[in-house]
């Protein structure tokens, strides 16, 4: 008899449920070829909320996020120039490549260049975190340099998700028709329209992108990317609470350095049992046996891998065998009971962070429609 799979039945119900919520929702989503988007006002008045609670805050807050953001520029600029470098060079995207990231029904998180599979649930989270942080951040620098939000909203495009905040007089969306925007607020003022023209037209002039200063305009573009760098951090840390709370050192772990004795006899990665056949119980007393090792002496290493027999090479005028070392973790005996659950909570964390970091870097590449490219745009509109 076939077992349920729980991410196969996560999928279903959350396609269903998708699917259910654009159904009931089609009158007010609009279409750009394959771009599919829904505006609404509605969640602006909460932005505007937060912003006013810690105006001083969120001031500095926009420094720092135009200071990232063109620190990211310079950076994602880099490492796409390297990148492209190493592709014509060697005719193939190194290990540290871009890569597409899906959700798969696959037990982990693994990530590596072209397309990246993870857990079906961890990419929606992740995702989910990713763009709430990221655009709650550009509205809320937006309203804290004056602008006016005119929408707010989501948008898929192919199959990638997203959202957006829209500054007054920005445009950013292919379709600026508002008649799909759902505002419940002005629903009730329908009545009273005409009244007070000279008025708005007055304040329908003010807090315009496009009479923004560069500065303001610069802040607003960096604050999304700065949100998920923040939020990577805050998983990062959270992680490495959690682990510090329930977990203790373990066995003695490796890695084989490449073209050093180690990974030519055949290792790659492990846990370390004994050198010489000197149980290893620490990372302190490794250092101490490692260290009386001379350059040509032989060396057998019980391994998770096997045992193997190898001879030191001479690396800084000492005896090395070419293996990086660390202290592993394991779970306290208490918490043996719950290693399922903080395993995954634990990897969950881990991809968040990953994706906040990477998807925030990606973000500021110099190319439009990506908040890099808009910063280079109005730089370029600025000073020509």
């Amino acid at each position: 008899m076939l077992e349920p799979d729980p991410q196969l039945i996560f999928l279903v119900v959350f396609l269903v449920g998708l699917a259910t919520f654009l159904y009931k929702d089609r009158n007010k989503i609009q279409r750009s070829s394959i771009l599919f988007y829904r505006r609404t006002k509605s969640g602006i008045d909460k932005i505007d909320a937060l912003q006013k609670r810690f105006p001083r805050f969120w001031k500095a807050y926009s420094w720092g996020a135009a200071i990232s953001g063109v620190l990211s520029i310079a950076l994602a600029t880099y490492y796409i120039w390297t990148q492209c470098l190493g592709v014509f060079q060697s005719g193939s995207i190194e290990e540290s490549g871009l890569s597409a990231v899906l959700p798969g029904l696959v037990a982990e998180s693994s990530f590596q260049p072209g397309v990246s599979f993870i857990p079906v649930e961890y990419w929606l989270i992740s995702i989910g975190v990713l763009m709430t942080v990221h655009e709650l951040s550009h509205g809320i620098v937006a309203r804290s340099e004056d602008f006016e939000i005119n929408s707010v909203g989501w948008i898929v495009l192919g199959i990638f998700p997203g959202a957006f905040v829209e500054p007054k007089g920005e445009k950013m969306l292919p379709n600026d028709n508002e008649e799909h925007m759902q505002d419940e607020d002005d629903e009730e003022g329908d009545d009273e329209e005409g009244e007070d023209t000279e008025e708005d037209e007055e304040a329908s002039s003010t807090g315009m992108w496009d009479q923004g200063s560069l500065t303001s305009r610069i802040k607003v573009l960096g604050a999304g990317s700065f949100a998920n760098y923040l939020t990577a951090i805050v998983f990062i840390l959270l992680s490495t609470a959690v682990l510090g709370a329930v977990a203790e050192p373990g066995d003695v772990v490796y890695v084989a350095e490449q073209d050093y004795p180690a990974a030519e006899a055949g290792l790659n990665n492990g846990t370390l049992y004994s050198i010489n056949g000197e149980s290893i119980t620490s990372q302190s007393q490794l250092q101490e046996l490692a260290g009386g090792i001379a350059p040509g002496d032989p060396v057998t290493l019980n391994t998770s891998e096997g045992v193997y027999d190898i001879n030191a090479t001479e690396k800084d005028g000492d005896g090395h065998i070419g293996i990086r070392f660390g202290q592993g973790t394991q779970l306290t005996e208490q918490y043996q009971q719950y290693s399922g659950l903080l395993n995954w909570f634990l990897s969950l964390f881990e991809t968040i962070a990953v994706l906040n970091i990477g998807i925030g870097l990606v973000n500021m590449l110099p190319f439009k429609p990506l908040d890099g490219g808009q910063v280079i745009g109005v730089i370029i509109e600025k000073y020509t």
